[in-house]
This record gives C-alpha cells, structure tokens and sequence, in this order.
C-alpha cells in the first residue's frame, strides 16, 4: 500500500508536469473568422496526459481494493 501511495504521488507530479507542458507558452493562435473553436490536434503530450492519468485512476482503484482487503482481513483477526 506505501508503495502504491509513492506512485499516485509521482503520477500525480507527472501530470501536473506533461498538463503544464502540453499548452505551449509563447505562441498565438489567431481565432478563424467564422468563431469556431480550434483544436490542438496531435499533439504528443495529450497523449501522454491521458496515459497518465489512466494509470494513476488504475492505482487508485488497486489502493481502494487492497484497502478494502485488508480491512476485511483485520476485521477477521479480530474477532
């Protein structure tokens, strides 16, 4: 379960890192005349913005699950 905390953590610090990385600073999109909104398409770190994110839900689902268990388990030693 320490382990698991340890890697939320991280992931948690990844996607603050590859969110702030993915909107590049510095350059000016003009809007089109029509008033449509404009779309980043392929860029990389969505992509990898998303796998984080997908990871750390999975850790966090396994965390609850364990905890879950383990709470049964005490539960069963006690009594």
């Amino acid at each position: 379960m320490i382990s698991d905390i340890t890697l939320i953590l991280i992931f948690t610090f990844l996607i603050t890192l590859v969110n702030s990385i993915r909107e590049i600073p510095g350059s000016t999109e003009y809007p089109p005349l029509s008033g449509e909104i404009v779309e980043n398409a392929g860029n990389g770190w969505n992509n990898a913005y998303y796998i984080l994110l997908i990871i750390q839900l999975i850790l966090i689902i396994l965390l609850t699950i364990s905890g879950i268990k383990t709470g049964l388990n005490y539960n069963k030693q006690t009594e």
